[in-house]
């Protein structure tokens, strides 16, 4: 064999073993990609924190590939606009934002709109944008303070379903390190990596949807209850306290139990029909009978929700006592307006009437002096007149149509002092009077009104003990306001009276022994006193 045919199979075989090295690195190559797509998807399939997933997205790039830094951006949709959400070696420790900042976007950092700079092209366009040399790239932004300057960058957008979700951004400090085999490589690792973003974030988004309304519902002054196939699986502290259950005895207990109405099975398959229909919701008023006699009137809610995987419904209980109070209360003050409107003109009336027979009485007495019968007659139509201008007198007192009201500052202690020496002389020795007021209570009010309030209780209090027994009163200064408090151990009062005891006219006592304006009086004047009067 010549030398020169042994110099080309020399030449020859350094050229096979330099291809057969070429293929070897191309397949170890392929091994390491492989291999990093193994590590990441295996590492993603079944972590639903979002932390934790970009902090393996970060790691295995870090450590698999030649990258300097590695970047998560998300799209905001509301604002178009990128934000970072995880990057390596900001500030020297890596930068990962909560989940729940995903969503309520506190304190995140934006950075780039859609087609600025070059991971804003990549989301515009949805493609890789590979930047060789930062240095002769127009549409380069340098915007995140990392610790690796960048010579080359490759963006790539996250896309799921045909949806922009965010944005993975490679760099390097050298230019030229990134082939366009690498573009290749993260396109299939980014479906990977929008996959499991995508993911995680749903489910945080459960978590963080649930833990919201949570706190709604366990702060709300409503009961709230989710029912499904009638049974309750979830109700709320002030549902429990309104049903005198807790949740555990609840999950037992169908709502029909708890809840009386008129004819509950139309009322509730009404609100399942209008729910149907998409009306949104459904409302009803029932009584509520709990654990241990409790029993309320309630406004019920109800809307159609999905709970589980399972058709619900939610409800809202509201108790309707403070509500049911106050509506009683309009109601009483505007019967106490209307009947002081008509008591103001029944009394001129009857005082213009009043005026004619006592004028007349006085003619008849001028003229006819001397009969003493007929005078007889005279003095007891005049002692029911009198006794018709005292009622005129209370009815304008009622009506509050005559008199200036005098607002000044008064000493509520004295007066009240005052208003029980006055009318301790009409009482029974064997009614015993205890006031406790500590000190001076200095209020600002009507001296005349008030003094009529207590004179008004105070009689009342002496009719009701006719026996004798003790009347007490008690003041005291409560923040802002003075709480009174007067009471007797006298017959008291039924639960009918109770109700209409403020009412005008009504009285227990017999005919001709009270107008039943006392209280009524009284309660007016409390109510111009910007006060509250209760039996």
């Amino acid at each position: 064999m010549s030398e020169n045919r042994i110099l080309e199979l020399k030449s020859e075989n350094r050229l096979l073993r330099k291809q057969i090295k070429e293929v070897q690195n191309r397949f170890e190559d392929k091994i390491a990609e492989l291999s990093m797509i193994r590590e990441i998807g295996t590492a993603l399939a079944h972590i639903n924190s979002f932390r934790q997933t970009c902090r393996i997205i970060l790691n295995v790039i870090m450590d698999s590939t030649i990258a300097q830094d590695c970047s998560i951006m998300l799209m905001d949709q509301d604002k178009n606009q990128l934000f970072l959400a995880a990057a390596t070696g900001l500030r020297e420790k890596d930068y990962i934002i909560e989940a729940d900042r995903v969503f309520s976007k506190e304190g995140v950092k934006y950075m780039f709109r859609p087609g600025t700079g070059v991971a804003g092209k990549a989301i515009l366009e949805k493609r890789p944008v590979l930047v060789r040399d930062t240095q002769t790239c127009s549409f380069f932004v340098h915007d995140i303070k990392s610790k690796v300057k960048k010579g080359c960058l490759l963006s790539i957008p996250l896309i799921v379903e045909d949806e922009a979700l965010g944005v993975l951004n490679l760099s390097h400090s050298n230019s030229n390190i990134f082939e366009a085999s690498y573009i290749n490589l993260f396109s299939i690792i980014s479906n990977f990596i929008a996959l499991s973003v995508h993911s995680t974030l749903n489910y945080e988004k459960l978590k963080y949807s649930e833990s919201k309304y949570r706190a709604l519902s366990e702060d709300s002054n409503d009961g709230i209850a989710i029912i499904q196939d009638s049974f309750h699986i979830y109700a709320n502290p002030k549902y429990q306290e309104l049903t005198g259950y807790s949740l555990e005895d609840l999950e037992n207990i169908s709502v029909e139990t708890l809840l009386r109405i008129p004819d509950w099975t139309k009322a509730f398959n009404r609100s399942q029909h209008f729910l149907k229909k998409d009306s949104g919701h459904g409302q009803f008023e029932a009584q509520l009978f709990g654990n241990m006699g409790i029993k309320a009137e309630v406004e019920i809610n109800s809307s159609e929700i999905i709970y589980n995987g399972k058709d619900a419904i939610i409800i809202s209980v509201r108790d309707l006592a403070d509500r049911k109070k106050l509506e009683s209360q309009l109601q009483h003050i505007q019967k106490i307006e209307s009947l002081g409107t008509i008591a103001s003109g029944v009394a001129h009336n009857f005082r213009n009437i009043l005026s004619n027979i006592s004028v007349n009485n006085q003619l008849i007495q001028m003229k006819y002096q001397d009969d003493g019968a007929l005078m007889a007659i005279i003095e007891k139509a005049g002692n029911a007149v009198d006794r018709g201008a005292r009622l005129v007198d209370s009815l304008m007192q009622f009506a509050r149509k005559e008199g200036k009201k005098d607002f000044r500052a008064l000493n509520l202690a004295e007066l009240i002092q005052e208003v029980f020496d006055l009318t301790r002389k009409s009482f029974d020795r064997k009614i015993d009077i205890r006031i406790s007021i500590p000190g001076s209570i200095p209020v600002i009010g009507d001296y005349s009104g008030l003094t009529q309030v207590f004179m008004n209780l105070c009689v009342n209090a002496r009719d009701a003990m006719s026996g004798g027994g003790e009347l007490r009163i008690e003041a005291r200064r409560r923040e802002d306001m003075v709480e009174v408090s007067v009471s007797d151990t006298g017959h008291g009062m039924d639960r009918e009276v109770l109700e209409r005891c403020f009412d005008p006219f009504f009285t227990t006592k017999d005919a001709g022994k009270g107008t039943g304006l006392g209280l009524s009086t009284s309660y007016r004047i409390i109510k111009e006193h910007d006060g509250d009067i209760h039996a």
